[in-house]
């Protein structure tokens, strides 16, 4: 009985003596939709050191990208995605080979389904 006793005031004094400021709840970050472009990855962009840690930290509709020394907050992409197609009559080899709206796969320019 007297160990309870002994454990009860020893939790009570722990708790007592927490400071409100010690103890923080992390906000959950909110992902963003699009992704990052990945040109960003090849250049350092280091003018101010990294911008973000998460697209939370980002105004707008910016995500919070990885780059050669840190992170920056970008402009997303839509994401990348082929149809399922046989191509036979290639006609690109990089998406600038096609229009605006299109995307090369598999060398043919086609609409991108990640629209």
């Amino acid at each position: 009985m007297k160990n309870t006793a002994v454990v009860t005031v020893v939790i009570i004094l722990i708790l007592m003596s927490c400071d409100d400021s010690t103890v923080t709840l992390a906000q959950p970050s909110k992902v963003k939709h699009g992704v990052c472009p990945n040109h960003l990855l090849n250049i350092c962009i280091d003018i101010l050191g990294p911008q973000c840690v998460t697209d939370s930290d980002c105004k707008g509709k910016e995500k919070c990208c990885p780059q050669a020394c840190g992170k920056i907050c970008a402009d997303p992409e839509k994401p990348r995605i082929c149809p399922k197609i046989l191509c036979l009559d290639p006609n690109c080899n990089v998406d600038s080979d096609c229009l605006p709206s299109q995307i090369c796969c598999g060398g043919c320019c086609v609409r991108n389904l990640g629209k």
